[in-house]
């Protein structure tokens, strides 16, 4: 058994409607789907990015969160 893991960012445009962002979601899906994957899940993915020091503790960046969204396939 195999797994891929794509990432997704919604395109969402003023205007658009929650079934744009589905629509999205759908073409990944069938897209896979005809490549002989099955989808299993969409899940958010949460990591911490270090904040940065700067030379001599000046111009440092503060640390801060980073969400990802991705969309996870299997094939037998």
């Amino acid at each position: 058994m195999s797994y891929k893991v794509i990432p997704f960012t919604p395109l969402v445009n003023q205007g658009q409607s929650n079934e744009d962002i589905a629509s999205q979601i759908e073409g990944i899906i069938s897209h896979q789907v005809k490549n002989g994957y099955s989808f299993v899940n969409i899940q958010t993915i949460t990591s911490d990015v270090a904040p940065t020091k700067g030379c001599f503790g000046f111009g440092g960046e503060p640390g801060y969160i980073v969400s990802l969204q991705v969309i996870i396939f299997k094939k037998n």
